[in-house]
């Protein structure tokens, strides 16, 4: 769960409109796995994760993590196990996507 959460919030090259998401998914394969409800931004590798006892990636000034809960249940069942594949155009390298921000 914890890798999960780790994996998704962190370390995103995103821009102002990142304020303006409630939610980031966790997508795999093109399926959602996860939702979280984003409670802050921070700059890259400034908040704790499970990884960092490993002595992997600290700060990183160029990206940014978010900090945040899994989402209410509401907001979980309307997303978790649905596809977004359409919403990634093959050779599409961003794997940031925006919707409905």
């Amino acid at each position: 769960v914890h890798d999960l959460y780790d994996a998704t919030r962190s370390a995103w090259k995103v821009g102002e409109r990142r304020h303006a998401a409630k939610y980031a998914l966790s997508i795999y394969g093109g399926v959602v796995r996860e939702v979280y409800e984003i409670t802050a931004w921070a700059p890259g590798g400034t908040t704790m994760k499970m990884r960092d006892a490993d002595g992997r990636p600290g700060a990183r000034s160029d990206r940014f993590e978010f900090v945040g809960m899994i989402a209410p249940d509401a907001v979980r069942k309307r997303y978790l196990g649905r596809s977004v594949a359409h919403y990634f155009k093959p050779g599409a390298q961003n794997p940031i996507m925006y919707a409905g921000c």
